[in-house]
């Protein structure tokens, strides 16, 4: 069988959503942390994060890069994105997927349906909008939602001494289907797959099938550094943990970012040097706050044991 490219970090069988008291801006919470970490990622492989334009460059047109102040980079948003994604795998957190229960638009190559849409009998609690800003998941509660500020930011990352763009040629990129997200059967009239169940969490590893067809695009190349911060506020000691382990530094993994992930692009390596300041009684030993992320009741093993897995290697 074909490598698809990607893989499935199962679901924790429940959302832990809880009142959460540090979970808030206007005054410092006992026994939190504030400050900022420094992170410098390493890139494994060339990373594309696209700028939204694209350059004619004949014979090619190239889609252009990111630049973060004239100057190859990766918006914070981005990396944000990537790490919610990962953080939300390894704790009992709700999905960022929104109810699909219209049916939209799929392609298929076996099959001449069109359309795809997921159940009302699956589990709601796991989808996004179960949350709220006094009772919320981990990754809702550190990450953010309607009406909820996020504690966390993420800056705007750039590259470091002369780095400059390169152009490489990506298989050409579409969209993930619905339907290949868990079970999915045909429903009574035939024209709609009806996705049944959830493998788990996406996430793309390895090197998956190419189209012909290419697209060139403008990567930072691999072996270039990538500074910027993480800002955070009221943080726990067990979130700052989960934090790390989510940027693939405690326990080692690589992250994957950008476009390509499945055909030998985006593989980054994070290093961090925190600076953070208690308040209260907390902890300020970093191999402690891996013990309370590993402590906690939010944490969910078996997604991070598969997350690592994913992406320990040759990703």
């Amino acid at each position: 069988m074909n490598d698809p490219g990607y893989d499935f970090v199962p679901l924790a069988p429940d959302v832990r959503r809880i009142a959460r008291a540090e979970a808030h801006w206007d005054r410092r919470a006992p026994g939190t942390l504030a400050g900022r970490i420094d992170i410098t990622l390493t890139a494994e492989q060339p990373l594309h994060v696209g700028g939204g334009s694209k350059e004619a460059r004949p014979p090619h047109v190239v889609l252009r890069g990111a630049r973060i102040r004239g100057r190859p980079g990766i918006p914070g948003s981005s990396l944000k994105g990537v790490l919610r994604a990962r953080f939300e795998a390894i704790t009992r957190s709700c999905t960022s997927l929104s109810p699909g229960f219209t049916p939209i638009k799929i392609r298929s190559s076996t099959t001449d349906i069109k359309k795809a849409r997921l159940t009302p009998s699956l589990r709601p609690a796991a989808l996004g909008g179960g949350c709220t800003e006094r009772c919320a998941c981990p990754a809702c509660a550190l990450f953010g939602r309607m009406s909820l500020r996020s504690r966390i930011t993420v800056t705007d990352l750039v590259c470091t001494g002369d780095t400059d763009f390169a152009i490489a040629a990506m298989p050409e990129r579409f969209g993930p289907n619905l339907h290949h997200v868990g079970p999915a059967r045909i429903n009574a009239s035939g024209d709609a797959f009806e996705v049944i169940g959830f493998h788990g969490r996406k996430f793309h590893r390895g090197h998956g099938p190419a189209t012909e067809a290419r697209q060139h695009v403008e990567t930072i190349p691999t072996g270039a550094e990538i500074v910027g911060q993480i800002r955070l506020f009221n943080a726990t000691p067990a979130e700052v943990g989960g934090l790390l382990a989510a940027l693939g530094c405690d326990p080692v993994s690589a992250i994957k970012l950008g476009g390509g992930k499945a055909h030998g692009f985006g593989r980054a390596r994070c290093h961090a040097r925190c600076a953070l300041v208690a308040h209260g009684s907390t902890p300020l030993d970093p191999a402690q706050w891996r013990a309370a992320f590993l402590d906690s009741p939010d944490r969910w093993d078996d997604g991070e044991t598969r997350l690592v897995a994913l992406h320990r290697g040759d990703c």
